[in-house]
């Protein structure tokens, strides 16, 4: 079966291991993708050049077997051939040893080591989850995230607690 055979079918969508998957058919190639568009090894579809193959059929039914060897990582929302490697670089960040014992003031969750502060005073740590776009000033010292002199009053207010 060659490309005759296929041109006729523009777009083709099949259910392969729980997931809706799109087939685009070209002369030259055949483009996956998922219909909720994750991530698939990186990046957003799957590109088969059909000179790579003997035929046009063979160069699906390798596609095909490709998507049904894919990992799908419910945490990240991709697919991969072996783990999720996001997955695994967020546990090798996970896992580096904090030198604090702090708790988050939004949340009281413990800190990790991706915390952030808003107000660049250390003492004011966010845990990631609780860091929002909606967040506009420090929680603790109100001071605006974006004020031009954040900065300047940080340092004001450290001098000031350390007059004796």
């Amino acid at each position: 079966m060659n490309y005759i055979h296929f041109k006729n079918i523009k777009n083709y969508s099949v259910y392969i291991n729980n997931f809706l998957w799109n087939f685009s058919f070209n002369e030259t190639k055949i483009i996956i993708n998922n219909y909720d568009n994750y991530d698939i090894c990186g990046s957003g579809f799957i590109l088969y050049n059909v000179y790579n193959y003997t035929s046009y059929f063979d160069t699906f039914i390798n596609s095909i077997g490709y998507i049904n060897i894919l990992k799908y990582c419910n945490i990240c929302k991709t697919f991969d051939e072996e783990f999720c490697k996001i997955c695994k670089l967020n546990q090798a960040v996970d896992n580096l040893p904090i030198n604090f014992d702090e708790d988050c003031p939004i949340c009281y969750n413990k800190l990790t080591v991706r915390y952030i502060t808003i107000c660049n005073d250390n003492r004011h740590k966010i845990c990631d989850k609780c860091n929002t776009s909606k967040i506009l000033k420090c929680p603790l010292c109100r001071i605006n995230k974006y004020d031009e002199n954040n900065e300047n009053n940080q340092n004001n207010q450290n001098n000031e607690n350390n007059i004796f």
